[in-house]
């Protein structure tokens, strides 16, 4: 309901770069405008209008994604996938789980939950794609920079309505199709 949203809400969404969408209507998500030198998420639940902030990011912050039932918030901008725990009542007080990146290693620069799996696809600066959950230290690696990428910055992923196939693309332009079906059988 727009009339909850408080005006501070209301002028940081005007103004941001990233809204994500849980598909529940208790709360609002903003990543800073990519000029910004602050690097952390904002939240504010509607219901009381509290204010939340999520710090410790190494880079900017392109990329937001709920896992399939909402119960942690994936996000690119450091050089891991940082997952948010969003159960009992939020954020606040927990520390974040990550997974699938490398010391120091290229900042992620995108991220997007699988619809049927709780996985999510995590594309790096350098063009390396992983799969994985958060919290667990396993995960797929899709393509490597040295492998079949061009080495550009992914930019844009979309996983088919049954999530077995992901689709990447890079900042140059290349597309891949990655097929899961026989993974999935």
């Amino acid at each position: 309901d727009v009339r909850k949203v408080p005006r501070e809400v209301e002028n940081r969404l005007i103004e941001d770069l990233v809204v994500a969408d849980r598909h529940d209507p208790s709360g609002v998500l903003t990543a800073p405008h990519p000029h910004w030198r602050f690097r952390s998420l904002h939240g504010w639940r509607l219901a009381d209008t509290e204010h939340f902030r999520m710090q410790g990011y190494a880079a900017k912050i392109r990329a937001l994604s709920f896992t399939r039932r909402g119960q942690f918030l994936a996000t690119g901008g450091a050089d891991t996938v940082i997952c948010w725990p969003f159960t009992g009542g939020g954020p606040m007080g927990k520390a974040p789980v990550d997974f699938g990146g490398l010391l120091n290693g290229p900042p992620v620069t995108c991220v997007l939950s699988n619809p049927k799996l709780d996985v999510v696809a995590a594309g790096f600066e350098d063009g390396r794609v992983v799969i994985g959950q958060p919290g667990s230290q396993k995960v797929i690696t899709v393509s490597g920079p040295a492998e079949d990428t061009d080495g550009a910055a992914i930019t844009a992923f979309a996983w088919t309505p049954a999530g077995d196939r992901l689709i990447t693309g890079s900042e140059s332009g290349t597309v891949h199709v990655v097929d899961f079906r026989a993974l999935l059988e």
